[in-house]
């Protein structure tokens, strides 16, 4: 598939849904297809497993999800974190497995995001596309770092070439949205920015952004991401409008998991991080139904800034956590 035939296929403007989106409904996504619309948003990209974690019963549930989003006429591609080398090759095998599935599922289309694993290992790059050519016929996009020189990726983005039909760097700031050229410098084609509506990452101006990969003839370009988005309907609209859209559509946007009317009691608690923990892991020890609301996002501020004290960009939303961190939860009483 070419650039120009991907774009024309799922659009010219996308939005990712992150973690929120673990647990969701059929009717949540037709709430999240319908809000995008309202914004603009011609695809929406939803996170449907964490590594080989999946997040979905079968892939009915991915079909059910994928017509229901597209009776709204939102467009549906779903995409998995990677971890690849960092669990060795049954991990990477396991992983081009499920993404043949989801494609399967999605008429041929998945998105895998690869990051901090996949530094220097050109190698580990080299495997996974052996065993993504056992797929073929399929479209697979990758999103990762916008600045693959400084984090390694030199290699890894050559052995990726031939299997890889779109790049989404992430430019989530303004000095990640001049590094574009990297992309081009390493033989990358199809390139489609992806910008985030924070300044979580430095200096930000996703409109500036938008407009500039407008301006250079890139064809599509994502949004980071769903909650953001539906906080900051006005930005979206405006970076739709600069992709050139044109909305006529009224529609509010309405915030997902609206806040409860009556007033619960919090008291907070204390966690220190042992090794081996993972949120997800502690959740269960402690009886937390939901980690990523209860533990996480407490959390992020503080674990972000560890996880950059250790050489990273940020804890890529609680999977790089460190032994003797002190985490707190919230314990709640109506």
């Amino acid at each position: 598939m070419s650039c120009s035939e991907l774009t024309t296929k799922i659009g010219k403007t996308l939005l990712f849904i992150g973690n929120e989106c673990h647990a969701w409904t059929i009717n949540d996504f037709v709430r999240a297809a319908r809000n995008a619309r309202a914004m603009g948003i011609d695809t929406i990209v939803p996170k449907r497993a964490d590594g080989m974690l999946r997040w979905f019963a079968n892939l009915k549930q991915i079909e059910a999800e994928r017509q229901a989003t597209l009776d709204q006429g939102c467009g549906y591609i779903p995409f998995i974190y990677s971890y690849g080398p960092q669990f060795g090759e049954a991990q990477i095998a396991g992983e081009c497995t499920l993404l043949a599935e989801l494609q399967d599922a999605n008429d041929g289309m998945v998105v895998c995001d690869m990051e901090v694993e996949w530094n220097g290992r050109s190698d580990a790059a080299e495997r996974f596309t052996q065993y993504v050519r056992q797929h073929p016929q399929h479209t697979l996009i990758v999103t990762t770092w916008a600045d693959p020189i400084q984090q390694n990726w030199q290699g890894v983005i050559r052995a990726l070439l031939p299997v890889v039909t779109a790049w989404w760097p992430q430019q989530y700031s303004t000095w990640l949205a001049a590094q574009t050229h990297q992309f081009i410098d390493l033989g990358a084609t199809c390139i489609h920015p992806c910008v985030d509506l924070l300044g979580e990452f430095g200096a930000n101006d996703p409109l500036n952004i938008a407009s500039s990969a407008m301006a250079a003839g890139h064809t599509s370009l994502g949004i980071w991401e769903y909650i953001s988005a539906c906080q900051n309907p006005t930005l979206v609209r405006a970076i739709t409008a600069v992709m050139g859209k044109h909305l006529t559509s009224t529609q509010p946007v309405t915030l997902p998991n609206p806040p409860e009317t009556s007033h619960p009691k919090i008291q907070w608690k204390h966690y220190t991080l042992l090794s081996g923990d993972t949120l997800g892991s502690i959740a269960q020890k402690l009886h937390i139904a939901n980690w990523y609301q209860d533990l996480y996002l407490p959390n992020a501020a503080m674990l972000n800034r560890i996880a950059q004290a250790h050489g990273y960009p940020d804890s890529r939303n609680g999977s790089l956590i460190f032994p003797g961190t002190e985490l707190i939860y919230p314990i709640i009483s109506v």
